[in-house]
């Protein structure tokens, strides 16, 4: 198995188990099989991007009220 191999399997059982923390399917091959899907159409790709773009905005707004509960001055 080829280094490059190795990092797909590694997202594959990520983005298995976070199905599996999501309780969208029943057994390894389910899991296995969806998370596969997600990775070829794209969507996991899209979550993340979307998990991003979250994540900056929470960012943006903790680091607005960090700033207007500071001293006044």
């Amino acid at each position: 198995m080829g280094e490059a191999d190795a990092r797909g399997e590694i997202v594959l059982l990520n983005s298995a188990a976070a199905l599996i923390a999501g309780e969208r399917v029943k057994d390894w091959p389910e899991w296995l099989s969806l998370a596969a899907q997600s990775i070829d159409s794209g969507a996991t790709w899209r979550k993340l991007e979307a998990l991003q773009a979250l994540t900056a905005r929470l960012a943006g707004v903790i680091q607005r009220t960090q700033s207007d509960d500071g001293p006044k001055g």
